[in-house]
């Protein structure tokens, strides 16, 4: 899914549908269509939290999305508004979605209207022959979302990047965590590893074979040490993989290593 961000307000974007949060005792924005009021003044779209109600207007959609009391939001009750307005646009089946979001909130509140529909669109498909999920049904209606824009004023443009940026690589943790054993080996896995270290400036790989030295010199300085499998398809390598787990730290005692160890530092 491709994510940007605008100042322009969502109804002068090129997006097919337009979510609009709306806050207890709030009036919605000034640019706001007359039908989108009325759905409020009828009582058919409400206030309250995770409340959804659908107008059209303009040639687009405008999905008004409850957000409660504005002094109870926060980036976690956005995310939450946002996966509901993302399963809802998928329903009618939107292109381009544009969140328009709440006018004088914290940037980081933007930031997770996009993670919250990022992850709420994640669907591992690696095994389907269309893999990407965006070409068309029979009946001519998207599969999936295809583009996000977020209606922010420029300040929350680095927080939108920032949470693009998150909710995508999280996405591409699920589907290594969707992988079964056999085909993400200890082996598919390091190398999986070594491509991020081209990618990544800031990323440190390293390998280590020598059990003995790994286990005297290495085990109590990294956060955790996990066998992964003893064995793959392709050899007889035994494999490690450090994952950050807060303070906890590993004894060699609790964990022997093989014979020989491969080691990738994420």
């Amino acid at each position: 899914m491709q994510v940007s961000a605008t100042t322009q307000p969502g109804g002068s974007t090129d997006a097919d549908t337009v979510a609009v949060g709306v806050f207890d005792g709030e009036e919605l924005p000034r640019d706001a269509p007359a039908q989108v009021g009325e759905l409020l003044a009828s009582g058919e779209a409400r206030r309250s939290f995770k409340a959804l109600a659908l107008a059209h207007a303009e040639g687009r959609r405008w999905l008004l999305v409850g957000l409660g009391a504005r002094a109870e939001l926060t980036p976690e009750r956005a995310r939450v508004a946002a996966a509901l307005a993302c399963e809802r646009a998928s329903e009618i089946a939107t292109r381009a979605l544009c969140w328009q979001a709440p006018p004088d909130s914290d940037p980081a509140v933007a930031g997770a209207l996009v993670e919250g529909t990022l992850l709420r669109d994640y669907r591992f498909e690696l095994y389907k022959s269309d893999a990407a999920g965006l070409q068309d049904a029979a009946d001519g209606e998207p599969k999936r979302l295809e583009r996000l824009i977020v209606s922010a004023p420029t300040e929350a443009e680095s927080a939108i990047s920032e949470a693009a940026l998150v909710a995508t690589s999280v996405n591409r943790a699920r589907d290594l965590q969707n992988r079964p054993g056999n085909d993400l080996t200890p082996t598919a896995l390091s190398e999986h590893a070594m491509e991020l270290g081209d990618q990544i400036d800031r990323l440190v790989l390293r390998q280590v074979f020598d059990a003995d030295a790994f286990a005297r010199g290495n085990v109590e300085r990294f956060p955790a040490c996990v066998r992964v499998g003893a064995h793959d398809r392709m050899s007889n390598v035994g494999g490690f993989l450090e994952l950050p787990f807060g303070e906890f730290r590993t004894r060699a005692a609790d964990h022997p290593p093989p014979r020989r160890v491969a080691v990738d530092r994420l």
